[in-house]
């Protein structure tokens, strides 16, 4: 049994992270209705996508990463694909922890220091970057600490709003661009796959369990997710901001606020230097980089995708998310196509989604993904 529930906190671990402040926004452009329909829809997608792959990752021998599978099931288009798909999620997902760790340092330490977001955001930057190129390992416990703490905070912050709860506006918005910022938003926060990979390895040889370890791993941010949005959109309401704490401050007070600020700085600046590792052992390990060129790649390329205009949480987000999301959906579902028939191991588990059901999922993810970019003109 230790082994299930290490692979549902890794699961958990990996898919919880800076989308989560995000949520609140969403849901009160959208009606807390609306933000939980998509929660749920959305969820569900993820979930058939996650179980999907993982069945692909029982079909085959041997220990690979997304961008192998796609190697392997897909050729080499395959793998530019799935590669683009990861390296932009990866420098996306890091430009909104830049964003982020600006927003909080400000609320934590701007009254006291002064300074706005960009100021912060270049601290965070600095010290963000001389943890990723030393690659500090106690990171891994500050991220197993953070994600305690985050389901703390979340039961605080619910209890804090109980008072608020009766006053609520329960609504469902028909306002078009707030749902799909929704489902956005949504998507990005429940990315997570590559954690799949680990949860398998924790179970071998109780590869039956895998089904339920993922159905869990996905249920339990969905659950994190639904109760701080609405302890947050309670609070604040229509006020509420796109960082979800500093809209806190009129209702909760400073102390609350800080309090919140604080345990955001310390979940993202550990998401950024776990990712921002990671991303540097790709480089190095996967494309030849020298430890210093991919230290240089992967802290300066968010700095300046920021500074060139990526200063829009909402709008990295729902980039990231739907496009990352919706090609790493289409990918999977055309690598679990692939693996049905030419996998070479028996997976522990079958999953049957007929292929109306797949088709209608890659339109789905395909759509989204032409209306994205179709709005950035």
């Amino acid at each position: 049994m230790k082994q299930y529930f290490s692979a549902i906190a890794t699961i958990v671990g990996t898919i919880v992270g800076a989308g989560i402040f995000a949520l609140p926004f969403a849901f009160a452009r959208a009606g807390l209705l609306g933000g939980f329909f998509y929660l749920l829809v959305v969820g569900g997608i993820v979930l058939v996508i996650y179980w999907l792959f993982g069945e692909v990752i029982l079909r085959t021998r041997g220990e690979h990463r997304f961008v192998g599978y796609a190697r392997r099931y897909l050729g080499k288009r395959g793998k530019v694909a799935a590669s683009f798909s990861t390296l932009f999620g990866f420098f996306g997902s890091l430009v909104v922890y830049l964003i982020l760790g600006g927003d909080f340092l400000r609320i934590l330490l701007g009254g006291f220091l002064g300074g706005d977001n960009l100021l912060w955001s270049f601290v965070f930057f600095a010290l963000g970057s001389l943890a990723i190129f030393i690659g500090l390992r106690v990171i891994s416990i500050v991220e197993l600490l953070t994600g305690f703490l985050l389901i703390l905070v979340v039961l605080f912050l619910f209890f804090k709003s109980w008072p608020f709860l009766p006053t609520t506006d329960f609504s469902f918005t028909f306002n078009w661009p707030a749902h799909f910022l929704a489902y956005g938003v949504v998507f990005y926060s429940l990315l997570g796959s590559s954690a799949l990979m680990e949860a398998r390895q924790m179970l071998r040889g109780r590869e039956k369990k895998f089904k339920m370890a993922i159905f869990w791993g996905l249920a339990i941010p969905v659950a994190i997710y639904a109760v701080f949005a609405l302890a947050v959109v309670s609070v604040s309401g229509p006020k509420t901001t796109p960082d979800a704490i500093s809209g806190l401050v009129p209702f909760l007070g400073p102390g609350v606020v800080a309090l919140g600020a604080f345990f955001g700085v310390v979940a993202v600046f550990s998401s950024y230097i776990v990712l921002g590792v990671c991303l540097r052992k790709v480089f190095q390990f996967d494309f030849g980089f020298s430890r210093l060129n991919a230290w240089i790649i992967v802290s300066f390329v968010p700095l300046i995708l920021f500074l060139a205009g990526a200063k829009n949480l909402l709008l990295v987000i729902g980039l990231v998310g739907i496009v990352m999301g919706g090609l790493e959906g289409v990918l999977t579902i055309l690598i679990y196509r692939r693996a049905d028939r030419h996998g070479n191991r028996r997976p522990e588990y079958d999953v049957f989604v007929p292929k109306i059901v797949l088709w209608l999922l890659v339109a789905i993810f395909v759509l989204g993904m032409a209306y994205q970019l179709w709005m950035l003109k």
